[in-house]
C-alpha cells in the first residue's frame, strides 16, 4: 500500500484499470464505462451525492438512528430506493445491503468489518450477482480519507494484504479530502457499479460518526 498513497490525490481520469467483467450489483446504469468522482458530504441526515466535476447529482440518502442502530436509503434522482443499508448486529461491524427498502429480501452485498481502529481498517465486501460473487477490500485510513478499494478476483481464496494486496488486486475507488471538512471525493474507475461503492462509503462514515458520539449528525 506504500505505493498507492502517492496517488490518493489524482483524478479519477488515472484510472487506466477495470475488472475483466463490469461489477453490476445495483443497475447496468451506475456501471458507467468511464471514470468518474463523487462528491460526498458526511454529518448530516440527508446527503446528496454528486459529480465533483460537473455537479451533477447522482444520488440521496436518507439516515435514521434507532437503539444504537442506523438504516440508511440510497436513492437516485426520483427518490427511488435503490440500495438500503441495514446493520446485522449491536457492535456495527456487519452490514448488510438490499436492493430497494425490503429487508426480507435476499441482500446483495454483505459489509464486515474486520478492525475498528480507523487509522488501520480493513472493510470485507462480498458482492452476489446473478452471475457471480465478488469481495472487495478497503484498506487505509478512512477517518482521514486516506483509503482505496480493492476489487479481489472471484478465483482468489485467500491473499496477503501486507506483502501481495498489490500485485493480487485492483483498485476501484481512492478517498480523497475534497473542498472543505465535511465533503470527500470518490474517485471510481470504469466497469465498477457506482452504487454501491457510494453505500458502503456512506456507512463507513455513519460508523465514524456512531464510534465518535456524533449521532445527533445523521438524525432523520
Amino acid at each position: 500500500m506504500g505505493n498507492q498513497r502517492s496517488t490518493l490525490a489524482s483524478i479519477a481520469g488515472t484510472f487506466d484499470i477495470k475488472p475483466d467483467t463490469p461489477i453490476v450489483v445495483t443497475d447496468p446504469r451506475y456501471v458507467l464505462p468511464k471514470p468518474v468522482s463523487l462528491s460526498i458530504p458526511t454529518g448530516r441526515s440527508r446527503i446528496f451525492i454528486s459529480d465533483a466535476s460537473t455537479k451533477g447529482q447522482y444520488f440521496s440518502c436518507k439516515s435514521r438512528f434507532a437503539h444504537n442502530s442506523c438504516f440508511r436509503k440510497l436513492c437516485d434522482a426520483t427518490n427511488t430506493c435503490i440500495l438500503s443499508s441495514h446493520p446485522q448486529d449491536v457492535y456495527g461491524k456487519t452490514y448488510k445491503f438490499f436492493a430497494g427498502e425490503d429487508a426480507n429480501a435476499p441482500y446483495v452485498a454483505e459489509a464486515k468489518i474486520d478492525e475498528l481502529v480507523f487509522s488501520h481498517i480493513l472493510i470485507k465486501c462480498y458482492i452476489q450477482t446473478p452471475a457471480r460473487n465478488y469481495m472487495i477490500v478497503l484498506q487505509g485510513n478512512w477517518r482521514t480519507k486516506d483509503a482505496s478499494i480493492y476489487f479481489i478476483p472471484p478465483k482468489l481464496q485467500e491473499f496477503d494484504l501486507n506483502e501481495e494486496i498489490m500485485s493480487l488486486a485492483i483498485p476501484i475507488a481512492r478517498t480523497r479530502m475534497g473542498k472543505g471538512k465535511d465533503r470527500y471525493v470518490v474517485d471510481i474507475a470504469p466497469g465498477v457499479d457506482i452504487a454501491v461503492i457510494t453505500a458502503l462509503c456512506i456507512t463507513l462514515d455513519g460508523r465514524i460518526l456512531a464510534t465518535s458520539g456524533q449521532n445527533q449528525y445523521v438524525v432523520a
